[in-house]
């Protein structure tokens, strides 16, 4: 079960062993060392240490759907913040975009209120989403800038707290759209293939050759929607 890191603590010991032996204990097994530099350079910038930066899942990836947050923070009242990490500098924007958008619709079935951000550690930029999920970039190259951005009032008043196994909030049923139950939200549109469905659906969209094909992935993990979606993609061409 993955529990939640004191991003302070990690940053302050990222060139010592012992961070490897502490995120191990937290069931944080994958994290790429420019994440964990992105993570210390962000934390670099909260020089008030009153803001103690704790109760942050790293990693975590939710069961069967195949989709990853980087940083997820939870409070008592039901918010979420999360957290992306990019460290490129010239990152393609429309993806950053995308991915934003694309975590509202997952965290906004466990969440009462989101704020969502993508931290790039080569430009020092924070970006987020507006009302119309249009992308709005905040230079935090400077302190003065970083203390007066949204970002840094969020983070500074976000009580985080644990809240034990993410797996029992992000239940697989909730975003699994039935075409036959859920018949209105289908067609709709009111889900998103898993990334697993999407190259299940991608590789079905490139096959040139008329035939019988035969889709062959264990059961609860949203075939029936994929091969819907993948007629109504064929239908639309």
């Amino acid at each position: 079960m993955l529990k939640p890191a004191n991003l302070r603590k990690i940053a302050s010991n990222i060139e010592s062993e012992s961070i490897k032996h502490y995120l191990n204990d937290l069931g944080v097994l994958s994290i790429r060392e420019r994440e964990l530099q992105g993570i210390e350079r962000l934390v670099r910038h909260f020089i008030d240490e009153q803001v103690p930066l704790k109760f942050f899942y790293i990693g975590y990836s939710m069961p069967k759907i195949s989709k990853e947050f980087d940083l997820l923070a939870f409070d008592q009242m039901h918010r979420v913040v999360n957290i992306e990490l990019k460290s490129q500098a010239d990152y393609d924007e429309e993806k950053v975009r995308k991915q934003l958008i694309n975590n509202k619709y997952y965290l906004s079935q466990v969440a009462k209120e989101i704020k969502l951000f993508t931290y790039n550690s080569d430009s020092d930029i924070i970006y987020t989403l507006t009302e119309q999920d249009e992308l709005e970039a905040t230079d935090v190259s400077s302190t003065h800038l970083f203390l007066a951005s949204e970002f840094y009032r969020i983070l500074a008043t976000f009580a985080s707290i644990d809240v034990g196994n993410l797996d029992g909030l992000f239940k697989v049923n909730l975003y699994l759209v039935s075409p036959f139950r859920e018949t209105h939200a289908f067609l709709e549109g009111d889900y998103l293939l898993s990334q697993q469905q999407q190259v299940l659906q991608n590789n079905i969209l490139t096959i040139s050759e008329s035939g019988f094909y035969a889709v062959n992935v264990p059961s609860g993990n949203g075939k029936a929607l994929m091969l819907y979606d993948t007629v109504k993609k064929i239908e639309q061409r």
